[in-house]
């Protein structure tokens, strides 16, 4: 089974707790998202807004912050 759309496609490889991936994405298309990060592979399962500019994302037991207007994201301090 597919957990992304077969529109935009794309994985987030986090490399030195940071990656770029496309701008101005919403919550719904990031859910899905396969992050990743080092040696762990996870799926998105949950987006929820910090504030207006930056989205933050759940993967397995990490999350990460999306800043919507340059598609950054980076690894959330727990």
């Amino acid at each position: 089974m597919r957990v992304r759309r077969e529109t935009g496609d794309f994985s987030c490889i986090i490399e030195s707790n940071a990656a770029t991936i496309p701008a101005n994405l919403s919550a719904e298309d990031l859910i899905g998202l396969i992050v990743v990060d080092g040696t762990a592979t996870a799926i998105v399962t949950n987006v929820a807004k910090s504030g207006t500019t930056k989205l933050v994302l759940t993967a397995g037991a990490k999350s990460y912050n999306y800043t919507i207007a340059t598609g950054a994201v980076a690894t959330a301090s727990n």
